[in-house]
């Protein structure tokens, strides 16, 4: 062989040689990209699936269709037994709610010790737990922390409610709960974003450990509740009907409280310093309500059987408290995210029975004198899905004829 054509044979086999080491690396690349398109599928189709499953049930979920903290606080099992639609593919479903605020009040001197001011609150923040055991039974825990102002101390979260229910609509109108949970009495709302309604501030009992059985059908709904306080044994019975016709809605109800004392509120409370204890005290209710999507009126009235007797043995008569409500929801800018509130509020023979003041929620002032008048009227706009941005006016008068005013901007958020 020539050694002249010697260098030409290495060149052709090195050729070769690089031809098919670049084979060998476009087909290396290639099965690294099919790979790589393989595990991005599978990945977008677990985000896909993850996405399925927090939206529309599987393991768990939310409660953005639906947020506990909108239901009423006095019906919400009733409320979630006939939102079972919107969980019944999760086992656990998820949910929460965060409330600020900002304030003015002007007290003059409606709380003893207290000036005018303003303030930032974190009022509310809630977590919120539903466990679906079976397509009968549950388990709801609510956690909250307590409010605090920008200059209070952290308060660690508390166990506000938690209930086992037993039941199912769609197979029976009849379903039983136990737990800690508000007594099922009254209605107690038209308060404000911000401010509770006068007569809920003064008559509404405090979340007790209540074992209830309720009735839903065709719009009547009926509670019975069975609960202890101070080892007397006590009971509540509610009913109330809703109904439409011609695009008109309608609703009326009654309430019956066997025994007022030591439950809470402001009535039920002032037993334990302000008021002697006299016997059992009864409160009796009633309710009614009409309107449309547009336009809605509200009111409530609740009295107790028995007179209430002051420590010094002052006769304060029969306490008794009235609310009246008016909701406005015009569609503005094509849509109806925009509401608006009037309620008064008005309480009688309550005179010197300690009263909470919708301000400061950490240090919790009130009027000792009892609150007579309240008036009250907000605007809410949601600003995006499930956060609603408020703002509220508020009027107090107390007995001994002081009057304060609050006004404040909320953000609502449920998440």
């Amino acid at each position: 062989m020539s050694y002249k054509i010697l260098p030409s044979i290495v060149a052709t086999s090195l050729a070769l040689l690089s031809s098919c080491a670049f084979a060998q690396n476009d087909d290396l690349a290639g099965r690294i990209s099919a790979l790589e398109q393989k595990v991005q599928q599978q990945s977008n189709t677990s985000m896909a699936d993850l996405s399925k499953v927090a939206d529309n049930g599987g393991f768990f979920m939310t409660d953005t269709k639906n947020p506990f903290d909108q239901m009423h606080s006095i019906t919400l099992v009733d409320d979630i037994l006939n939102s079972a639609d919107d969980f019944k593919n999760a086992q656990l479903i998820l949910g929460g709610s965060l409330q600020l605020d900002a304030q003015k009040y002007d007290v003059n001197d409606l709380a003893e010790g207290s000036s005018n001011g303003k303030s930032f609150y974190t009022t509310n923040a809630d977590f919120n737990t539903l466990v679906n055991l079976s397509d009968n039974s549950s388990i709801f825990v609510n956690l909250a922390a307590a409010p605090s102002s920008n200059t209070a101390s952290d308060h660690a979260p508390a166990v506000k409610k938690a209930f086992f229910t037993y039941g199912n609509l769609k197979q029976s109108p009849i379903y039983a709960s136990i737990g800690l949970e508000h007594i099922p009495f009254g209605q107690f709302g038209g308060g404000g974003p911000y401010t509770d309604s006068l007569i809920k501030t003064a008559l509404r009992p405090s979340a007790q450990n209540v074992a209830m059985m309720g009735f839903d059908q065709d719009g009547l709904n009926t509670y019975f509740g069975f609960y202890t306080t101070n080892t007397k044994n006590n009971f509540s019975y509610s009913m109330h009907y809703q109904g439409t016709v011609h695009g008109l809605s309608y609703g009326m109800g009654a309430g019956y409280l066997h025994d007022v004392r030591n439950i809470g509120g402001a009535l039920g409370g002032a037993y334990a310093s302000a008021l002697k204890d006299n016997g059992r005290n009864a409160l009796m209710e009633a309710n009614a309500n009409i309107g449309t999507d547009l336009v809605s009126l509200s009111g409530e009235y609740v009295r107790a059987r028995k007179d209430s007797i002051k420590t010094d043995g002052t006769n304060l008569s029969k306490a008794s408290a009235y609310q009246v409500t008016l909701d406005y929801n015009p569609v503005l800018f094509g849509t109806d995210a925009t509401s608006f509130m009037l309620g008064y509020g008005k309480t009688m023979h309550m005179n010197g029975i300690a009263m909470d003041l919708p301000m400061d929620p950490a240090s919790s002032p009130s009027s000792s004198n009892g609150l007579k008048t309240q008036y009250l009227a907000a605007v809410t706009q949601e600003v995006y899905s499930n956060t609603f941005a408020s703002f509220e006016y508020g009027s107090l008068e107390s007995y001994n004829d002081k009057k304060g005013t609050t006004y404040t901007l909320d953000l609502s958020m449920y998440f």
